[in-house]
């Protein structure tokens, strides 16, 4: 889990997951909401997302936590038309 999450705008909190799962995507997040990123663009960094929402956003019941229900914003917000 990233420490301070509560405290990060959606932008940070991207940078500071797609930091910890794969660092080399971590350039698009710069693009995000000032340049148009491509479909497959947004789905790698969804997809790293998801990765930490299975991993820590859940709890043993497999009902979202309070950092899962943030994740899913942000699987959301990357998702939209951008």
């Amino acid at each position: 889990m990233i420490n301070n999450w509560e405290n990060l705008s959606e932008i940070e909190l991207i940078r500071q997951v797609i930091l910890k799962r794969n660092s080399e995507l971590l350039p698009l997040v710069d693009f995000v909401d000032h340049v148009p990123l491509t479909h497959d663009q947004r789905h790698s960094l969804r997809g790293l997302i998801l990765e930490e929402f299975l991993e820590e956003g859940v709890n043993k019941e497999y009902d979202p936590n309070s950092y899962g229900l943030r994740l899913e914003e942000m699987i959301d917000y990357l998702g939209r038309d951008m």
